[in-house]
């Protein structure tokens, strides 16, 4: 692998502060919709050492330390331990079906003494890193289904497995999305990855959303969510109430009434709902061009490589947040069917907001590295 001479750091130096000013305005919001609930019918305020605010903020402080450290961590050291770190990542996942934590009806936590770490989230970093190493190597092979695409799909099989008896739907979703995104910008032939696709969408409808009733009623509460507006689809609208009545300028910050008594997970999967009702159209319509500038800030970075490894890497990286922001925000405004898929950097959760802020000094120092001047 060709390493490539240190350039021009303002990309670098822009994705940083992005993501660190969308997780300082995000955390407003999070304090917002936690540090505030209601009880009994009475509004109580939540500050203690284990309240959701005061824990993100910790997770906060810890991942920039580990953006940081990224950032200043050769890129030739993920590749050199990229078979390591995916090896690492799918025996993460088989301890979590052997001593994980159960919360919510799955299993997908490891404890760790006094914080619960969740390796799906991990897992998605360790497949891009395989990847990016990987796909490199095939060269023209790359169109053989044999060598430059059953290796992927067996892969992708197996932690698919793995994630579904943690019933964790979602992260299989964003695993097979980053898999076939990697392969089709690789040149793998199109008829490979659309088969699989449309044969994973399948199995997936028959096995987990038309055989498992919690999951037909999230399906029916998307199509018809004002007249199961009581049962399935409740959160949906209610998250609908929560922007509708932000207007342009929103309540400001604190102000928002569905956090309070309506709107369930506010502080998680609908932290967008309670932007858009404090915040307002303005304030939630800031935080979408920030995160297309984001977005658009590590395509350019991925684009301006002529190292297949870091090229492919960045658009990992970047293909992966850009995922989860879509998906989020498609759920919230009730465009995708409900899943429970963190706002990254936003929504509570150390493990996501580790991991993302982790990827975020990969892509920069990369940006550091190759960018063109």
């Amino acid at each position: 692998m060709r390493y490539m001479r240190e350039c021009n750091r303002r990309v670098d130096y822009e994705v940083m502060i992005i993501a660190v000013l969308i997780f300082l305005f995000g955390l407003v919001f999070l304090f917002s919709a936690s540090a505030i609930s209601s009880k009994g019918g009475k509004v109580v305020l939540n500050l203690g050492l284990a309240s959701y605010p005061v824990k993100q903020s910790i997770f906060g402080i810890a991942g920039i330390g580990l953006m940081l450290f990224a950032y200043y961590t050769d890129v030739r050291i993920w590749y050199r331990f990229a078979y390591i770190i995916l090896a690492l990542a799918i025996l993460l996942l088989l301890l979590v079906l052997i001593f994980g934590s159960r919360s919510g009806g799955a299993t997908r936590w490891l404890s760790l003494g006094i914080v619960k770490f969740q390796p799906s989230e991990f897992l998605k970093l360790a497949i891009i890193v395989y990847m990016a190493r990987s796909i490199p190597n095939k060269n023209e092979k790359i169109s053989d289904f044999w060598v430059g695409f059953f290796p992927y799909f067996f892969i992708l099989s197996l932690v698919a497995i793995l994630l579904f008896f943690q019933r964790d739907l979602g992260s299989v979703v964003i695993v097979g999305y980053i898999v076939f995104f990697l392969l089709l910008v690789s040149g793998a032939p199109v008829r490979y990855i659309a088969g699989s696709a449309f044969l994973g969408g399948v199995i997936v409808v028959l096995k987990e959303v038309l055989n498992t009733q919690y999951r037909l009623n999230r399906v029916r509460g998307f199509l018809f969510p004002w007249e199961y507006s009581q049962g399935a689809g409740y959160q949906l609208t209610q998250s609908y109430l929560a922007l509708a009545s932000g207007g342009f300028a929103g309540k400001s910050p604190g102000a928002g009434v569905q956090k309070l008594f309506y709107l369930p997970e506010a502080h998680t999967d609908f932290i967008f709902a309670v932007i858009g009702e404090e915040g307002g159209f303005l304030i939630a319509s800031l935080f979408i061009i920030a995160y297309i500038y984001l977005i658009y800030l590590g395509f350019k970075i991925a684009f301006n490589q002529s190292n297949r490894f870091n090229m492919m890497l960045a658009l990992g990286i970047t293909a992966l947040i850009g995922i989860e922001v879509f998906i989020n925000l498609g759920v919230v405004t009730g465009t995708l069917p409900t899943k429970g898929l963190p706002l990254p950097l936003v929504s509570y959760g150390g493990s996501n907001l580790l991991v993302t802020f982790f990827m975020i000094g990969i892509l920069a120092r990369i940006g550091r590295e190759c960018e063109k001047v």
